[in-house]
Parts: structure tokens; C-alpha cells; sequence
């Protein structure tokens, strides 16, 4: 094959790595271990592959992408070019785009409470995913199956993601949140530390969590607290929920709303500050295509104006 492989490397069948690519290289002050690398296998030019890694059958990797100590990888993985991905335990069926820092390990300097004692310092990301290009994503965090990552998000570490959620492009986890399954998290929405998004609910375009009561007091960092959305909510278009605030189950919060008090179940919220104008249940469709686009957040009481 004509590649540079060096120390304990195992290649299955049908593999082909490009005679300028390296694999099994051992790194910094890290001990030599065996590398294995599935049948089918192509990778590209310039390509790194550290030792120690076990990747499985029909892995793609693009040139110059560098693939880190002790990496595992499922079958049909594939890493974009000039991608980076360390610190890594990755499912099978998972695309990671070009130009993605995956596994980069945190220095511990914002976790103010602690709270990353006991988290495995590497990103685990399930099955039939995709990263695109440009995102970068910290060690000590946790995606079902089915991620659907957009372009150049950023997610530190602590972070918690169910299956079959979508992280849109240029959103920012701010670390030590939690995130259910099923949850749509848009284009540009900032989800400050120690958030939580419960299983189905929806937060849109340049909406933000914030954490923060008392922004420069001495004791600040100390008493985050981040908001909590909650089953089936939904938060529209620039809004800001405040710290510490809870939006009830399939409740929803108009566009452009400032949330300073915690919004009751299936309670529609709107204006600055946001305040209950009707219940999703009373909504009705504009197009005319069924009764109410909530069906199941029923019918509620009367508006106390």
C-alpha cells in the first residue's frame, strides 16, 4: 500500500491510505498501542491516524485530517478534510465534515461548581450522526443517535444531548447543560450554563438562555443558575429568558419576548415583559389546514388581564 505505518498496525482488506498519509504514530508522552483499521478503508493525503485508535470497516478520511490517540470509531465513519478529532468514541454511520475540532479537552477554568468531577474526558457521539463543518465540540460530553449538527456551533463541555435532536448552525452550548431528545435548537441561539431543555421542545433563531442574576457581583459566578424549558415548549425568535426562569410544558413565547417570571403550562407569552395573552390550546390555524396547531395543550382558563 506503500503507506507509512508504524509500530502494531492492523488494516483490514481493501484498504487504501495514501502513500504521504501516517498511521499508528504515537503522540506526546503517550504510550504506543496497537492501531486497527477496518476493511474498505480510504485515507486521504496527509492524513494522521495516532496509534492506539480502533476504527471499523468503510472509514473515510480526508486529507490532512488528524485522528487522535485511542479514537473508535463504528463502521461507515467518515472524518471531512483538515478535521480534528481527539478524545472520541463515535458510533457507526457518522459523518464528521470538514474543518471540525472534535474531543478538545477543557481546562477546568469555568466550571465555577464543580460539576465536571466525574465525566469521562471524551466526546461520545451515538449512531447515524452529522457534524458539519467548522462546528467545534469539547471532551466530557454526551449525543444520542441521530445528532444533527449544523455549521460552526460550539458546544463546550458537560453537555448532555438526547437522540434525534438537531443543533442548528452557529449555536453556542455554553457547557453544563442538558438537552432531551427530540429537541430542535436553532440557528444562533445561545444556551447559557447549566440550561435544560426537556424532550421535545424548540428554541428558534437568536433566542438565548441566560444564567446570570447579578452580572460583576462577587458571588456571581457561584449562583448561576440557567433557565429550564420544559417538555414541549416553544421559544420563537429572539427572545431572552431570564436566569433561573422555568417555561412550562408546551407553552409558548412569542418572538422578540423578554421572560422575567416563569410561564405556566401551554401559557402563550408576549411583549417585554412577556406576559400570558391567551393558551396555545385556544390557537387557531391561520391557514385553515386543521382546528389548532397544539391539539394537546387543550383548552384553558380565562386570561386574568
Amino acid at each position: 500500500m506503500g503507506f507509512r505505518g508504524i509500530g502494531d498496525v492492523s488494516v483490514g482488506a481493501g484498504a487504501r491510505i495514501d502513500e504521504t498519509a501516517l498511521v499508528g504514530i504515537p503522540a506526546d508522552d503517550e504510550e504506543a498501542g496497537s492501531t486497527v483499521i477496518g476493511a474498505d478503508a480510504v485515507i486521504g493525503p496527509f492524513a494522521v491516524v495516532h496509534a492506539g485508535c480502533r476504527i471499523g470497516a468503510n472509514f473515510n478520511c480526508g486529507a490532512g485530517a488528524v485522528i487522535g490517540p485511542r479514537v473508535q470509531m463504528g463502521d461507515d465513519c467518515s472524518v471531512g478534510c483538515h478535521s480534528v478529532v481527539r478524545n472520541a468514541v463515535l458510533g457507526s454511520r457518522i459523518e464528521i465534515q470538514e474543518m471540525v475540532l472534535l474531543g478538545i479537552l477543557p481546562k477546568g477554568k469555568y466550571d465555577y461548581k464543580g460539576a465536571a468531577d466525574g465525566w469521562e474526558p471524551v466526546v461520545k457521539i451515538g449512531s447515524d450522526s452529522i457534524v458539519r463543518s467548522h462546528t467545534a465540540i469539547y471532551a466530557k460530553t454526551v449525543f444520542g443517535e441521530h445528532l444533527n449538527c449544523g455549521h460552526g456551533a460550539l458546544i463546550r463541555e458537560c453537555v448532555l444531548v438526547g437522540d434525534h435532536t438537531t443543533i442548528g448552525t452557529g449555536a453556542c452550548l455554553d457547557g453544563f447543560a442538558t438537552i432531551g431528545s427530540r429537541v430542535t435548537i436553532h440557528t444562533k441561539v445561545t444556551i447559557s450554563q447549566y440550561s435544560v431543555m426537556e424532550d421535545d421542545s424548540y428554541i428558534t433563531m437568536g433566542a438565548m438562555l441566560t444564567n446570570t442574576l447579578h452580572p460583576r457581583c462577587a458571588y456571581a459566578k457561584q449562583c448561576m443558575k440557567g433557565a429550564t424549558v420544559k417538555r414541549g415548549a416553544k421559544v420563537s425568535a429572539n427572545v431572552t429568558v431570564g436566569p433561573g426562569i422555568t417555561i412550562g410544558e408546551n407553552a409558548l413565547v412569542g418572538a422578540g419576548a423578554v421572560v422575567t417570571k416563569d410561564v405556566p403550562a401551554t401559557a402563550v407569552v408576549v411583549g417585554v415583559p412577556a406576559k400570558i395573552i391567551c393558551w396555545a390550546g385556544d390557537l387557531r390555524c391561520r391557514s385553515g389546514l386543521c382546528d389548532g396547531p397544539y391539539p394537546e395543550a387543550g383548552r384553558e382558563r380565562e386570561v386574568d388581564h
